[in-house]
């Protein structure tokens, strides 16, 4: 199988302690691909949720730039319906920091 992009969006681009939020569309069998950077935050173990049910993410990698931290999820399963979906990283409560979420759709392509 590979990937091929089909969209994305941005969001979460707030400061403060609040967790990053962002909603996106996806076409059934879509798979959820999330960028994260936060900037004055280093938390090495953020996660990622959606409110579409049926899939969890898995943190593929973070790196660590100046006083932030860039994390990349990847849903685990596919998406089933067309529902607006709001995707959350979750952060340190007490840890500050301006952010970008942004998750991107890509579609799985026999090859």
């Amino acid at each position: 199988m590979a990937l091929t992009y089909r969209t994305s969006t941005a969001g979460g681009g707030t400061s403060g302690t609040s967790n990053r939020t962002a909603a996106i569309t996806p076409a059934v069998g879509d798979l959820l691909i999330v960028f994260c950077a936060v900037e004055g935050n280093t938390q090495a173990a953020p996660t990622c949720s959606d409110n579409n049910g049926g899939g969890t993410y898995t943190l593929i990698g973070t790196s660590l730039f100046g006083t932030g931290i860039m994390s990349v999820f990847v849903r685990t399963a596919k998406m089933v319906n067309t529902t607006s979906t709001t995707v959350t990283v979750l952060r340190a409560a007490t840890l500050r920091g301006r952010s970008s979420l942004s998750p991107s759709l890509a579609r799985t392509m026999p090859i």
